[in-house]
């Protein structure tokens, strides 16, 4: 992905530099004939009294039809003055090669960029007539007819249309053909339309709508927002001497909140998968098409439920769980299925790396300091009393017991309990003040406060070790899932440490959500294999992130196709360049986790027999 950015980039900026005024001829012509691109002569026509031998088009079909009589351009005067403006206008892009430069670096991933880059290219276009009053009249208006947004195309409009974010981005730095050619750039800038279109990547656009068709969607999703254990002699009622925010729910149990978000959801996939055509409007699905399945906790029922009610509002669709009410179903317990003594030593030995749990902690100082001085830990009277230690010090002990969830004690744990807290009193609160008990903190400190929470999952479920165990029974699921015959939707409902698990057995790297201050599994995300199939039969698989932002929460915005929740491409090796894997590599990857899951299992094993 960075290769195809930076190859963009080498190409944008070495464009040679702007060419000197041309002169008025009646004989200049270019070294590329814009008659010979067929997008540059939707929007012109041959002019041979233009200064530059073409005018604008004032076909229906033109998008420069506004500007046909906006100036004579057969008058040398006013085609300069209009090239000036097209000149600042090309000048103007260097900022975007700029921007793409630096959020590289910043390793930022394709969408972000390229939400970014658009955006910029909009605000651009416009900030050329600042100067224009009619001239930026007539962009607005021409933006408004086009795109229904005087300030131009929205970045999921943009998706929609070019159906990726790399496609995206390089559309934001092209450049109109037919306006270069009016005004004597069609040479200079000849390699972005070659970029554009010499690749036939337009029409390769148009034709992937006609092929790809939308077959299945199987979520595994983390449940909404949740009440925290915040009661009386609890740790979250003696650590802090401020009142935690009144919950719509019991303790552990999915808050008011949290349904309306889900069914909000739940709704926006309805959207998008009526849009896709799987699902006919008002769908009524035939007996095993759609399956909801959930842990047998409150909160992840309650969310299989409120996401069938936005998704199928009018079926009835029962939630399949396993075992008693509100108890741990195997298959989302993230329990260790096998564990022996040397297997122990090593997976802890992996957790603790080089430097060992007191180093993890150390590199938690900053957070856990904030979190203190935030909820004012240090004037609590059972804190003062040391029933909880120090926070920022301590032992930090991990126990690995086959068939439990592998567990914590010290200061991490209990610094992830109040951080937890925090993000779901954040979430619920309107005032963001009041949230942080009476504190200004901003969208970054929320975000260093819940590394805590994050960095306590990575420790517990996330090590190559560790995380083939925990998610062995949930990844076999999802394989099932991904080739169940006549199965057109799962929803899978468990937790974060069930989405965090899978994508570590999966190795997929570091990643930074944008728009929240859960960076790697935000509250009621979903982690979304979609099948995509070709009229000659070949199965594609695209992997997302779905999560509502941080901003959609605290709001309680509407999800629309115009207004989506974030959407976050996982790009997994062997994914093309419109983010797709084919059917057998992606059966492959959940195949090699589940067999990295058997060697563990029979090599430890077999060495304890032995030893035995």
């Amino acid at each position: 992905m960075k290769k195809c950015i930076v190859l963009l980039l080498v190409l944008c900026i070495c464009c040679p530099a702007a060419l000197a005024e041309q002169s008025n001829s009646a004989s200049f012509a270019y070294v590329h004939d814009p008659r010979e691109n067929p997008v540059a002569m939707r929007d012109i026509v041959e002019n041979p009294a233009a200064v530059y031998g073409f005018s604008p088009s004032s076909a229906e079909e033109s998008t420069l039809k506004e500007y046909a009589d906006a100036i004579d351009w057969t008058d040398p005067d006013q085609v300069s003055a209009a090239r000036a403006q097209r000149q600042a206008y090309h000048d103007s892009m260097e900022e975007l090669y700029d921007m793409i430069m630096t959020m590289v670096k910043e390793e930022r991933n394709i969408e972000a960029i390229a939400r970014a880059v658009s955006q910029r290219r909009n605000e651009l276009r416009l900030e050329v007539y600042a100067d224009d009053p009619e001239g930026l009249a007539i962009v607005k208006k021409r933006n408004l007819d086009t795109y229904g947004n005087e300030l131009g195309p929205t970045q999921e409009s943009l998706y929609e249309k070019y159906g990726s974010w790399e496609m995206v981005l390089i559309k934001a730095l092209g450049t109109n053909p037919g306006m270069d050619a009016c005004l004597g750039f069609y040479d200079e800038y000849y390699d972005l339309y070659d970029l554009e279109t010499g690749s036939n990547a337009e029409s390769q656009i148009a034709d992937r709508g006609k092929i790809y068709t939308l077959d299945r969607v199987v979520v595994l999703s983390r449940h909404n927002i949740r009440s925290p254990l915040s009661g009386s002699g609890s740790l979250l009622g003696d650590i802090t001497p401020h009142e935690w925010f009144h919950w719509t729910s019991n303790p552990s149990e999915l808050s008011l909140r949290g349904g309306v978000l889900e069914t909000m959801m739940g709704q926006y996939f309805r959207l998008w998968l009526e849009k896709e055509g799987l699902f006919p409007e008002n769908y009524q699905p035939e007996e095993g098409a759609v399956r909801f399945y959930a842990n047998a906790k409150q909160r992840t029922l309650a969310t299989a439920r409120y996401f069938s009610a936005g998704l199928l509002p009018v079926a009835e669709v029962p939630i399949e769980y396993h075992g008693a009410y509100d108890t741990m179903d195997p298959t989302f317990e993230p329990s260790l299925n096998f564990v022996t003594e040397d297997y122990a030593q090593d997976a802890l030995a992996d957790i603790a790396g080089e430097g060992g749990f007191d180093s993890i902690l150390e590199s938690l100082d900053d957070a856990i300091s904030l979190l203190i001085d935030t909820a004012d830990i240090e004037q609590s009277e059972t804190y003062q009393a040391g029933k909880y230690g120090n926070l920022l010090s301590g032992e930090t002990l991990l126990t690995l017991t086959e068939g439990k969830e592998p567990s914590m004690t010290g200061p991490i744990k209990n610094a992830t309990s109040v951080a937890d807290a925090m993000i779901l009193q954040y979430y619920e609160e309107a005032d963001a003040k009041k949230a942080a008990f009476g504190h200004d903190i901003t969208e970054d400190d929320w975000r260093l406060i819940h590394s805590i929470v994050d960095t306590y999952t990575e420790m517990l479920f996330c090590s190559p070790l560790i995380s083939v165990n925990v998610a062995h029974p949930l990844i076999e699921e999802i394989r099932d899932e991904l080739t169940a015959e006549g199965r057109k939707f799962t929803f899978l409902c468990g937790h974060d440490a069930n989405i965090a698990s899978v994508l570590a057995a999966l190795n997929y790297g570091d990643y930074l959500l944008p728009e929240t201050v859960e960076q790697h599994t935000p509250i009621g995300a979903k982690l979304v294999f979609e099948r995509w199939v070709t009229n000659e039969n070949e199965a594609y698989y695209k992997i997302n992130l779905v999560y509502q932002s941080t901003q959609q929460l605290r709001s309680m915005e509407q999800l629309t196709l115009e207004n989506p929740p974030v959407i976050y491409p996982l790009l997994f090796d062997g994914m093309d360049a419109e983010g797709m894997m084919e059917e057998a590599d992606l059966l492959a990857l959940l195949d090699g986790a589940i067999n990295a899951y058997e060697e563990l299992l029979e090599e430890y094993t077999t060495a304890e027999d032995e030893a035995a």
